[in-house]
């Protein structure tokens, strides 16, 4: 099973293109593996860029990996609501 959100975000930082994909890939032993997939025109943009996108996907990762807790540390009850 796959979960994904695909956005293109018009002369986002002087880019000529850009194209996200965030995605969410259900395991057979029902673990997921996040997928973040950015696109950009000229391919130097990418490149400029990659290391920032680690840090913000990192992030992602943590926070998704931290059940029963939200960003800012507040406990989620069963329901996903606060």
């Amino acid at each position: 099973m796959r979960r994904r959100t695909s956005y293109p975000i018009q002369g986002l930082s002087h880019a000529g293109h850009h194209h996200a994909e965030m995605r969410a890939d259900v395991n057979g032993d029902a673990s997921v593996t996040p997928a973040w997939i950015t696109g950009y025109l000229p391919h130097e943009l990418a490149d400029q860029r990659a290391a920032a996108y680690a840090v913000l996907f990192g992030e992602l990762v943590a926070a998704v990996s931290a059940p029963g807790k939200t960003a800012g540390g507040s406990a989620v009850g069963a329901n996903g609501m606060l």
